[in-house]
């Protein structure tokens, strides 16, 4: 004998003809109470009841709302530690050069960089992984005044000096978070 969903509505089984068993709580459901994933591109079926899934996504949803708050919390860290930092001025601070195009005179597009000081503080944090076009690659860090967290790379023409990295990119491993917020507060004392 064929089963009958058993997923509860108002109190009551379903009782339509099952299509599966939830692979959580081996209830078997119907086609109207099969969990659909919602995805950017429609939706997919799964093997669990409406119930399972919901409750599933729903805890999902809670625990990346915990890491973000995190997050933000530990941005917030080192925001405040950076402004403490500006306001000390302890000499470990970086000479952050920025690179202005100079054209020269001539044919159009023939220049040279020219790499004037920085209005930006910056403190090095140490070196992390950054992600950059599916790529990851160990990068000097810094964190700058308005607590920015920036890769830094040294200018080969002058010892000693850097400029903030080109190519964007992220922080490979999140946690490092933590160990920059650590360092900031570090340089404050």
């Amino acid at each position: 004998m064929p089963a009958e969903c058993e997923v509860l509505v108002t109190g009551r089984p379903c009782a339509v003809l099952a299509i599966r068993r939830c692979t959580n709580c081996w209830r078997a459901y119907c086609l109207t109470h099969q969990y659909l994933r919602r995805l950017s591109s429609g939706t997919e079926a799964t093997d669990e009841c409406s119930e399972c899934g919901t409750s599933r996504d729903q805890s999902l949803q809670e625990q990346r709302a915990k890491v973000d708050r995190d997050k933000a919390a530990i941005r917030e860290r080192i925001r405040l530690a950076a402004a403490r930092l500006s306001q000390v001025g302890p000499p470990s601070r970086l000479q952050l050069m920025e690179p202005v195009w100079k054209r020269t005179i001539g044919r159009k597009g023939n220049g040279y960089y020219q790499y004037l000081p920085a209005s930006r503080q910056a403190w090095f944090v140490g070196e992390f992984e950054w992600s950059i076009s599916g790529s990851y690659s160990s990068f000097h860090t810094a964190v700058l005044e308005d607590g920015s967290i920036v890769k830094v790379v040294p200018i080969p023409e002058m010892q000693g000096q850097f400029q903030v990295g080109p190519g964007g990119g992220r922080l490979f491993n999140e946690t490092d978070l933590m160990a920059i917020a650590d360092r900031v507060e570090e340089l404050t004392r």
